[in-house]
């Protein structure tokens, strides 16, 4: 089913984010960092692995 706007209903929607993953020292700034898409899920279950696998030191995030 297609929605008046041209939207279908059957496309799932997500969140995308962009990391930019730059290392900056005294000596050189990074020129052309990386850039990482994750989806929103892919961050939960980082948090979730790493609160049960580290819970003393993910106790205060």
């Amino acid at each position: 089913m297609m929605l008046p706007n041209g939207e279908d209903l059957k496309v799932k929607r997500y969140v995308m984010y962009d990391l930019t993953v730059r290392l900056d020292s005294k000596f050189a700034a990074d020129s052309r960092p990386p850039v990482i898409k994750r989806r929103y899920t892919d961050f939960r279950e980082l948090y979730i692995k790493l609160r049960r696998d580290h819970p003393v030191l993910m106790s205060r995030i």
